[in-house]
């Protein structure tokens, strides 16, 4: 009896530890792999990834090439609470109010992947943040000088932004 449990418990060891170090990497997907906490220089393709199991890898994978969407403002609908402003509702420099919507649409870029996967829980809001700022800016007429990454100084400028670095925002082709 206790011969049949050892061997259970020793196949659903085996099994569990099958499924924690297999990580199915599909076609258009680039995977990111930390082996606790740190990025290895290996990016494993499309296809099945073998690794350590147990939760010492974490593999992160990324869609390179998928357009990602961020929508900011004014969404249609009609809010019950006539004490708050509604999103995406503004005042311009003549004091007239508009309801104003911002998508952003980006990629990411295949060079950059792993910086996107470290930081891809901040991306979004970022973006949410950057599209307030600049329409706001458009409305008031006054230009967008401030810098939003994580080196400005007192300034609001930094020299990452300046030089075309990684935090910078760099503007695809739009319309």
């Amino acid at each position: 009896m206790t011969r049949i449990v050892v061997i259970a418990v020793g196949c659903l060891v085996l099994l569990w530890t099958a499924v924690t170090a297999l990580t199915q990497v599909e076609a258009g997907e680039r995977a990111v792999v930390r082996r606790f906490g740190r990025v290895l220089p290996h990016r494993p393709g499309p296809g099945l990834y073998c690794g350590l199991p147990w939760g010492m890898e974490r593999v992160d994978r990324v869609p390179v090439g998928k357009a990602r969407r961020v929508s900011v403002g004014f969404t249609g609908k009609e809010d019950d609470d006539p004490a708050g402003t509604p999103a995406g509702q503004l005042l311009t420099g003549d004091h007239n109010l508009v309801n104003v919507q911002v998508e952003v649409y980006y990629k990411v870029n295949e060079a950059e992947v792993e910086k996107f996967a470290l930081q891809s829980d901040r991306v979004d809001p970022l973006l949410a943040r950057l599209s307030v700022r600049l329409s706001l800016s458009g409305l008031w007429g006054t230009p967008w000088t401030r810098c939003w990454c994580r080196t400005a100084g007192a300034a609001g400028v930094c020299a990452e932004c300046d030089a075309g670095g990684p935090w910078s925002v760099r503007p695809g082709r739009g319309s």
